[in-house]
């Protein structure tokens, strides 16, 4: 197996890929892993919910652990370049602006209805 890595979601590909799988060794979003060993283990939701019992058949064939530490080591220098190139191209991240908040609470002026009368 090669270690070309796309850095997109296996299942998005529109999102960029945060982690391996630990059972798959396939790269996933945010929203598709899950971290039920902690945070150095992530794992699919499908394998995750193959993991479980609840469904045998709900993931992909499992990696051999030696293959999906080496994948995860490549992944992970991979990540770390891909950083490394953005910043030294000029690029940089958005400013955290800190949270947003909704301040809509005061216009809001909704008229009340009084739901205890009959309609006419």
């Amino acid at each position: 197996m090669s270690m070309d890595f796309t850095g997109l979601c296996r299942e998005h590909s529109f999102e960029t890929a945060v982690a391996l799988c630990r059972r798959c060794g396939h790269e996933y979003c945010d929203n598709c892993v899950v971290y039920p060993f902690g945070a150095k283990k992530p794992v699919c939701k499908a394998c995750a919910i193959s993991m479980g019992g609840v469904r045998s058949a709900a993931g992909l064939p499992a990696m051999p652990p030696r293959l999906v530490k080496k994948r995860a080591k490549a992944f992970a220098k991979h990540i770390g370049a891909a950083g490394a190139r953005a910043t030294s191209a000029g690029g940089s991240e958005a400013p955290d602006d800190g949270p947003i908040s909704d301040d809509t609470s005061d216009t809001d002026t909704a008229p009340t209805t009084d739901w205890s009368q009959p309609f006419d």
